[in-house]
C-alpha cells in the first residue's frame, strides 16, 4: 500500500533544481502517486529518440518507462507568464485524461520539477520506441503506401478515443506522435490539446498562450484559420489526419499537397501514374473526404478509422457512395480531371509529329473524356486510372 500523502506533499517531497542537462537528471530517483499505487522510478538516461525525454526504470518491478518533461520558460524579464503556466497544467491534465488505449500514449501520473529558470511538469509514460518523425528521416520521408494507411488506422482510433472523452487533440505534428513498444502508433504529444467545447479563437489563443505559435496554414483546420467564435468540432482532428496521410503519401509517390483557391480548399496534387497503383488511388480519394472544407462533410474519428481499415478491399465506389453527396462529387471530379490529364498525355506521346504536341495539347485540353479516349490507340491505362477511383463509365462521360 502506497502511504497516505496529500499530492502537495508529494510535490514538497520531490522538489529540487537538478539542472537543465541529461547528465544532471540521471541518478536522480522520483516517487510517482499512481492508480496503481507508489511508483518509485530511477532515471537512466536519454529515451534514443529526439525531445526532452529520458529513459528510467521501476526500483521495485524493473519496469522501464519514459519521463518526459513539460516546459514553461521564462519571458524576456525573466518570468513565466501565467498563460505558459496554465498551458503546462493543461497539456498534463490533458495527457492524464486520455487514460488507457491501444492508441494514445498512456501517462501514468505527473510532478511538478523545477529545472533551471523554467517551471516544468514531469510526466511519467509508457515507454516508446520512436516518435514518426524520427521514423520519417530515417526513411527519407517516404514511407510505403501499406504503412501510411497504418498509421492512419492507428491514429484515428486513437482520435476516436480522445473525441469519447472531450478531448481535442489539436496537433499531427510527427515528433508528438510516438511508436510503442508494442509496435502500436500513439498520440503523445498534448501541447494543442483542448477540452470540448470551445471555439476556434479560445483554441487559437490557447496554442498562442503555449508558445505553439502556427507555422503555416498546413497545422491549422480551415475552420480555425480566421478568429471567430464558432464553435471547434472534433472533426477539426480528422482534417489534421487528412493532411498528415495526405503529405505522407503524395511524397512517397511524387505529388503534393497545397491550398486551393477555393476557401479553405486541399489540392491533392498526384502523379496519374501513381494513381494506376490501386492502393495508392483509394488512399487519395478517401484523403478528399477527411479533408473536405467544412467539419460537417467529413466523416467522424471512428468512421475514419473504419475507411482507412478497409481501404485496401473495399471497392472505390463502396468508399464513394458512403460519402455525402457534396464530398462524392468533388471526389468524382477530381478523379475524372486525373483521367482526362492521363489520356491527354497518352495521345501526346502516340504523336508521331513531335513539333505538334504543344498545340495537340491546346486542342485536347478542353475535350470531355469519352472523346479523349477515342485519341489514343490504347485505352487500359485511363480505364485502369478510372477503375482504382470508382469512376463509371457514365460519370466520366
Amino acid at each position: 500500500m502506497a502511504p497516505s500523502l496529500t499530492w502537495s506533499e508529494w510535490i514538497y517531497d520531490i522538489a529540487r533544481v537538478p539542472g537543465d542537462t541529461y547528465s544532471a537528471w540521471v541518478g536522480n530517483e522520483y516517487r510517482f502517486p499512481s492508480d496503481q499505487g507508489l511508483i518509485v522510478v530511477h532515471e537512466e538516461g536519454p529515451a534514443g529518440r529526439s525531445g526532452s525525454s529520458t529513459r528510467a526504470r521501476c526500483t521495485t518491478s524493473g519496469k522501464e518507462y519514459d519521463l518526459r518533461r513539460l516546459r514553461a520558460g521564462a519571458d524576456a524579464g525573466g518570468l513565466v507568464t501565467l498563460e505558459a503556466l496554465e498551458a503546462l497544467e493543461r497539456e498534463a491534465k490533458l495527457a492524464r485524461k486520455a487514460g488507457v488505449h491501444p492508441h494514445a500514449l498512456r501517462c501514468h501520473s505527473a510532478l511538478i520539477e523545477n529545472v533551471g529558470g523554467s517551471h516544468c511538469r514531469l510526466l511519467l509514460c509508457d515507454p516508446c520506441s520512436t516518435d514518426l518523425g524520427a521514423h520519417l528521416k530515417a526513411h527519407d520521408d517516404k514511407l510505403r503506401p501499406s504503412e501510411i494507411v497504418q498509421v492512419g488506422q492507428h491514429l484515428a482510433f486513437g482520435l476516436g478515443h480522445l473525441h469519447s472523452l472531450s478531448i481535442l487533440f489539436g496537433s499531427m505534428m510527427p515528433a508528438g506522435i510516438v511508436r510503442g513498444h508494442d509496435g502500436l502508433w500513439k498520440l503523445g504529444g498534448f501541447h494543442r490539446s483542448a477540452e470540448l467545447p470551445l471555439t476556434a479563437l479560445e483554441w487559437r489563443n490557447q496554442c498562442v498562450g503555449a508558445e505553439c505559435a502556427f507555422g503555416s496554414l498546413d497545422e491549422v483546420p480551415p475552420e480555425a484559420r480566421v478568429f471567430s467564435d464558432a464553435d471547434m468540432w472534433p472533426e477539426a482532428d480528422v482534417w489534421l489526419l487528412g493532411h498528415l496521410l495526405a503529405v505522407m503519401l503524395l511524397k512517397e509517390a511524387g505529388g503534393a499537397v497545397t491550398h486551393g483557391a477555393e476557401k479553405g480548399s486541399t489540392v491533392l496534387s498526384a502523379p496519374t501514374t501513381a494513381l494506376e497503383e490501386p492502393l495508392v488511388a483509394r488512399m487519395w480519394v478517401l484523403l478528399h473526404w477527411l479533408l473536405a472544407s467544412e467539419p460537417s462533410d467529413r466523416p467522424n474519428a471512428n468512421e475514419s478509422a473504419a475507411l482507412v481499415s478497409t481501404v485496401g478491399e473495399a471497392r472505390p465506389e463502396e468508399i464513394l457512395e458512403e460519402m455525402p453527396p457534396y464530398a462524392r462529387r468533388h471526389c468524382t471530379s477530381v478523379a475524372v480531371a486525373a483521367a482526362r490529364q492521363l489520356a491527354v498525355d497518352e495521345a501526346v506521346r502516340a504523336a508521331a509529329d513531335t513539333d505538334e504536341h504543344d498545340r495537340l495539347v491546346r486542342c485536347l485540353a478542353g475535350l470531355p473524356l469519352s472523346k479523349l479516349r477515342k485519341e489514343i490507340p490504347d485505352t487500359s491505362r485511363v480505364d485502369r486510372l478510372c477503375d482504382n477511383c470508382g469512376v463509371q463509365s457514365e460519370e466520366a462521360e
